[in-house]
């Protein structure tokens, strides 16, 4: 089989992206590895506000109350 094509992947613009996500979705002030307080009280407001219901026509129906 011919080669066409080559996959060209910036491996140092891949790691300063990555970088960048690290810093928005982690808590930069203590520098570790653990999700900002921030970040950990949203994602438990949004699963106490969560409602999952079976329907019968469309499976299964996402509803957040509030």
């Amino acid at each position: 089989m011919q080669k066409i094509f080559t996959l060209a992947l910036d491996t140092l613009n891949f790691k300063k992206e990555e970088s960048e996500l690290n810093e928005l979705s982690f808590n930069d002030q203590n520098n570790s590895e653990e999700p900002s307080e921030f970040c950990i009280n949203n994602i438990l407001n949004y699963s106490k506000n969560l409602e999952v219901k079976k329907s019968n026509a469309l499976g299964y129906l996402d509803f957040i109350r509030s």
